[in-house]
């Protein structure tokens, strides 16, 4: 039997992306000053299979 190369789909994809300081006691992230809380933050993904990503930056000026 032949594979099936063919496939026709609508994806939809929902995306919040945010930018601060992390502070897992108080389950916050301070953005520009103003802490969000991150339950707050992630109410419209309730119930939805979500992946979550984090990355931490670090910079080091090094002299010459």
């Amino acid at each position: 039997m032949a594979k099936n190369n063919l496939s026709y789909k609508r994806i939809i994809t929902t995306k919040l992306q945010a930018a601060g300081f992390l502070d897992t006691d108080n389950n916050t992230i301070e953005i520009d000053g103003v802490d969000k809380n991150l339950s707050e933050l992630l109410k419209d993904f309730n119930g939805a299979e979500i992946i979550i990503a984090v990355s931490v930056k670090e910079e080091e000026d090094l002299k010459d």
